[in-house]
């Protein structure tokens, strides 16, 4: 088996990641089983691709999808799949905008008065 360190590991330390992956992967993984070791939804990562918001580096092989085992690694051990999940934004009301919202809008706060 090839020797697969990983890009930010300049120091020659293998990740404890990438060294469990390479027990279950070959070099190249499928993105579905990419989807599948990051916890995320396989169709979710496709949406993410075409609008160009995919943090994990994917190249396109005929019709699919494929990741390099140790740019899946880098992705995990960074924490990518934990970082996308924010704070949900309170869906905006109907209507005009209050004189406080306004305010704050024109200010440049950014936060909602209710």
């Amino acid at each position: 088996m090839p020797n697969l360190k990983t890009s930010s590991a300049a120091t020659g330390l293998e990740s404890r990641t990438l060294s469990l992956l390479s027990t279950r992967y070959p070099a190249v993984v499928d993105l579905v089983d990419a989807a599948r070791e990051c916890a995320r939804a396989h169709q979710t990562l496709l949406n993410e691709l075409s609008a160009g918001r995919c943090r994990l580096k994917c190249f396109k092989q005929g019709r699919r999808w494929y990741v390099r085992l140790v740019d899946l690694a880098d992705y995990i051990d960074a924490g990518a799949s934990t970082t996308s999940v924010s704070k949900p934004t309170p869906p905006r009301r109907r209507g005009r905008p209050t004189k406080a919202e306004q305010i704050a809008r024109r200010l440049g706060l950014g936060t909602e008065v209710r």
